[in-house]
């Protein structure tokens, strides 16, 4: 059984999008992406292959496979960079149910998920990894999960859930694969049959008379292990019992990114339901579901030229009218993008106000002149981004977004600096 990698184009909504647009790449495989003139930056969110479920035996099923990582953020792109290449990792596979002659043995454990990646020039921008595949199961009805592909908030991974005497594969890192679960045999001793994952690709789990019960590990920027698998006496039955493979590392370069990544495992409800990790079932696993990439390409605010109080800025119908005060002056401009796109707003840095006390800092953009201030300096302290002000019926007053942050065109906008 081996990682799925397919060569098909990914799927793509667009291989030519416009400055502002938002593609969704969604089915396995390899594609580039033209890079609208005017952007230098975009905001993606890459989500590796799920592993699959391990197969069980009979009544009991096998171990599910881990879910992929989710890796978002924002990310410049690489000087003289015209396109990008993009990775949509497909799901693994489930395992299979293995028999000799006409009797049910063992199960075969589930298949890593693929990774998912995104390059320009060259250059690696994210990576998400696979999950592990589930360990299969055996007579006795246990059964391991794979690792999951990160978790919430921190590049690792949550480990596979376990059944004594086999464990689940360990999440994968941040430039590393998890390492596969370990089966212990009723003696104490330890089998790790599963291979360490090498370069990108997830290791092979561990076998037993020639059958791969242990889960295989996830694809990833470091591979993750496979799961071990053993031999499990019980009674005078011999069983055959595997482990969860690791779930492979995921990876933002650090050169590129702004600010920080989001690392989490792929949900349910999340991205169409994108990297899911495939249930443990009888007589086969469940395969892991595709991953995707979703890129927005944000219109550059280093094209923007000077302007002053009552400049504007254009998208086709919709005009978003940045108003400044006497003595502010900021780094920006007209562009044209089309309606619906995404506009990152001037910086702090972009703009001055000779008129602004000594130490007070541009904090951001609002709907309302009179947005509070104090509302405005947590938001940008504490890293909380937009924040909406609303009446007692819940109808949006005002809204609020931090100096060089995005905003979306919609339409006819005034926007107020809000300085400290």
């Amino acid at each position: 059984m081996t990682s799925p990698w397919a060569l098909a184009a990914a799927g793509c909504t667009s291989t030519t999008p416009n400055p502002g647009d938002t593609v969704v790449c969604s089915s396995s495989g390899t594609d580039t992406i033209a890079i609208p003139s005017g952007v230098s930056e975009i905001v993606v969110t890459v989500i590796g292959g799920g592993g699959g479920g391990g197969a069980g035996i009979s009544t009991g099923v096998g171990g599910n496979g881990g879910g992929a990582a989710s890796v978002s953020g924002t990310l410049s792109l690489p000087t003289g960079s015209a396109a990008l290449s993009v990775v949509v990792g497909a799901g693994g596979s489930g395992g299979l149910t293995m028999s000799t002659g006409f009797t049910l043995t063992a199960a075969g454990g589930g298949g890593g998920g693929g990774l998912s990646s995104l390059s320009a020039g060259g250059v690696n921008l994210a990576i998400a990894g696979g999950g592990g595949g589930g360990g299969g199961q055996g007579i006795d009805r246990f059964s391991a999960s794979g690792g999951a592909g990160a978790w919430t908030g921190v590049p690792g991974g949550l480990a596979g859930s376990s059944n004594a005497p086999f464990y689940g594969g360990s999440g994968g890192a941040s430039g590393s694969g998890g390492a596969g679960g370990l089966v212990v045999i009723p003696t104490g001793e330890e089998e790790d049959g599963g291979d360490g994952g090498t370069s990108t690709t997830g290791g092979d789990g561990g076998t037993v008379g020639g059958i791969m019960v242990g889960g295989q590990g996830g694809a990833g920027y470091g591979g993750g292990g496979g799961g071990a698998a053993g031999d499990h006496t019980s009674g005078a039955s011999a069983d055959y019992i595997g482990a969860g493979g690791g779930a492979g590392g995921s990876f933002a370069n650090s050169t590129y990114l702004r600010g920080s990544a989001t690392y989490s495992t792929a949900s349910s409800g999340g991205a169409g339901d994108r990297g899911l990790g495939g249930s443990g079932d009888s007589p086969i696993g469940s395969s892991g579901s595709t991953g995707s990439i979703t890129i927005t390409f944000v219109l550059d605010p280093s094209m923007l030229g000077s302007g002053s109080s009552g400049s504007s800025l254009v998208a086709r119908s919709v005009a978003l009218n940045l108003t400044l005060p006497t003595g502010m002056k900021c780094d920006f401009g007209s562009i044209t993008a089309s309606d619906g796109a995404w506009v990152q707003l001037p910086s702090a840095s972009d703009c001055t106000n000779s008129d602004a006390r000594s130490g007070s800092t541009l904090l951001g953009w609002a709907t309302a002149k009179g947005f509070p201030v104090e509302i405005a300096q947590r938001q940008v302290e504490k890293g909380w981004g937009a924040y909406e002000l609303t009446d007692d019926d819940g109808s949006i007053t005002a809204v609020f977004i931090p100096a060089g942050g995005m905003t979306l065109l919609s339409n006819d906008t005034s926007l107020y600096p809000i300085w400290s």
